[in-house]
């Protein structure tokens, strides 16, 4: 991996990775994250009791903070078919297929930010495990006495209602957090950050807040799952810029300042010391 050096304001040297990794080690390596992943996920016991108790709390915790919008939303959208079908289909397809999208392109357009995004991506989503093995919990859809109504099954969108062996090999009970709304974080937020045409930037700062509506509007996800999403997502942040300072080390004037160097001595007595004794 190669380095390049970045100066501060001090003038002193940081190390910081500038290299594009090889493609097929890069493809191999997010393949078998996505794959464990998904294996552990799918995991995870359902524990349906708990997952019901679960809901109804988050129901509960939502309603004292009046966040109990996914009723309204979700009995709206599900009255009208031109506005459940698309919904259904996006979130079927978009989840992936942005994501996927957006890694592909940072490395082939933005390689000097490529690893850093893609070790946050990576990072929220093994974090998202811990959630789904300690807090399973029954979406809208398949909360007992929720009145939710699951559009996916209500409508016949081809290529989108889940075939009994796909239900059952998934857990339906890995809700918290939203991944949907996590990737979509991801995905938006890059792109609005790092994308040079307006058209995408806009696209991406209105991708997050437009899967949000669409994982309610189909009974998939609290509120809160989305909250939680948020969390997990600046805290992956700061997981990978705290392992990336520790790996490539802080500049000597950064670790002067806090403390985790001594002052170094001056050169300018040594200087003159010197010059006196030429003279």
């Amino acid at each position: 991996m190669a380095l390049s050096l970045s100066v501060d304001s001090s003038g002193s040297t940081t190390a910081v990775a500038t290299s594009r990794p090889r493609w097929w080690r890069e493809l191999s390596f997010v393949g078998v994250i996505y794959l464990a992943y998904s294996l552990i996920r799918n995991g995870a016991p359902e524990q349906v009791a708990r997952a019901q108790d679960n809901a109804r709390s988050i129901v509960h915790l939502e309603h004292l903070f009046g966040l109990d919008v996914e009723h309204g939303i979700n009995a709206f959208v599900a009255s009208l078919p031109a506005l459940a079908i698309p919904a259904n289909y996006y979130y079927a397809t978009l989840h992936l297929a942005v994501t996927m999208s957006v890694l592909a392109w940072l490395y082939a357009v933005r390689s000097p930010e490529y690893r850093r995004a893609r070790s946050v991506l990576l990072t929220m989503t093994l974090l998202a495990l811990v959630g789904y093995w300690l807090f399973p919990l029954a979406p809208p859809r398949l909360m007992t006495g929720g009145d939710f109504v699951d559009t996916v099954r209500s409508f016949s969108t081809w290529g989108v209602a889940p075939s009994a062996p796909i239900s059952t090999a998934s857990n339906q009970y890995a809700a918290m957090p939203s991944m949907h709304v996590g990737w979509a974080l991801w995905s938006g937020i890059t792109l609005a950050q790092l994308a040079r045409t307006p058209l995408l930037r806009g696209l991406g700062a209105a991708y997050p807040a437009t899967t949000l509506l669409v994982v309610v509007a189909t009974g998939n996800h609290f509120l809160l799952d989305a909250v939680a999403a948020l969390v997990l997502f600046v805290v992956a942040i700061v997981i990978v810029d705290v392992a990336g300072r520790a790996r490539f080390g802080l500049s000597p004037a950064v670790r002067q300042r806090d403390g985790a160097l001594p002052a170094a001595p001056s050169d300018r007595p040594i200087e003159a010391l010197a010059s006196s004794r030429r003279v």
